[in-house]
């Protein structure tokens, strides 16, 4: 069955990806994270995959807030992935209790799911990275 090859091939394919951005997100933060003297080859190759960290304090960007030292970024990192965290928890719960069938309430969990995988997967590495500079 053609559907079921592809379907297999795509789940294989994903594995291999996220394994490769698992080893770029920790290959990159190393230069934070240990204090090594590094070629600058590797530091340039370091560099070209710095966008694979999703480091959200440098993506949005929090100089407007206030002033920020390596304790407010350490606060920032661990508490909001709980608040994306309570979130999900609240997505979870309104969409069990608005979901009709046994089935619906499966795919909310199954999204849920996904979701939480899916965050804890791209924000570990950063709340590593600014736990252990600290």
């Amino acid at each position: 069955d053609k559907t079921a090859e592809r379907a297999t091939f795509w789940k294989s394919a994903m594995n291999k990806v996220k394994l490769m951005v698992a080893f770029l997100q920790v290959t990159t933060s190393f230069k934070s994270t240990l204090s090594v003297e590094w070629p600058d080859e590797f530091l340039y190759l370091m560099r070209q995959f710095s966008w694979i960290n999703l480091d959200f304090l440098k993506l949005f960007g929090s100089g407007c807030v206030g002033k920020r030292n390596l304790y407010s970024d350490l606060v920032f990192v661990t508490v909001a992935p709980l608040c994306l965290i309570a979130c999900l928890g609240i997505y979870y719960v309104v969409g069990r209790r608005r979901a009709v069938s046994e089935e619906a309430r499966r795919g909310v969990k199954s999204r849920a799911l996904w979701l939480f995988y899916f965050l804890t997967f791209c924000i570990y590495p950063t709340t590593c990275e600014k736990t252990f500079a600290a």
